[in-house]
């Protein structure tokens, strides 16, 4: 009987070690559609300046499942003539179903991963302990065509908004 009670635990703490080394690989697989058929595009509103660095927009695309879709995106603020800065993201193919979008700031406290007025550019991975600062999230169902998703966020203050902005 103790024999059989040993097993049992050992059992159930293999099955948690099993799922946890699941969800370790689940942050960092890039599982892109074969055939896109939907689209997501991102743009991030920064309401009010700044941190002292400065910062870049980062975007994570997920699955139902928690696979990463795209790699890590980071987009170039560009002023506004409001004193408010906008991070358009580049066009992401994007499966069916259930999906989340996540976006956060980085500050550059060691130098932005972009130059002034390039393109957007794509990671694998984020930055090694770097905090996910201001992060919005929502999770929406993906239909065939392009979900625009808009953020609204403010140093110091965070998340203000993120909605579909439009959908096919």
């Amino acid at each position: 009987m103790r024999h059989l009670g040993l097993v049992v635990v050992l059992a159930i703490v293999m099955s948690a070690c099993a799922d946890a080394t699941d969800e370790t690989q689940r942050a960092v697989v890039v599982r892109p559609p074969t055939a896109p058929q939907a689209w997501v595009v991102v743009e991030a509103t920064q309401t009010e300046c700044c941190y002292d660095e400065g910062s870049t927009g980062v975007l994570e695309i997920t699955n139902r499942d928690g696979f990463r879709m795209a790699e890590l995106s980071f987009a170039n603020p560009v002023p506004r003539p409001d004193e408010q800065f906008v991070g358009r993201f580049d066009r992401l193919p994007v499966g069916l179903g259930p999906h989340t979008v996540m976006l956060w700031q980085e500050d550059c406290g060691g130098g932005c991963p972009w130059d002034e007025g390039g393109d957007n550019t794509r990671l694998v991975a984020a930055a090694e302990g770097v905090p996910r600062r201001d992060l919005c999230a929502i999770t929406i169902d993906i239909v065939p065509g392009e979900t625009v998703v808009e953020a609204r966020w403010s140093p110091f203050v965070g998340c203000q908004s993120i909605e579909v902005r439009s959908a096919p």
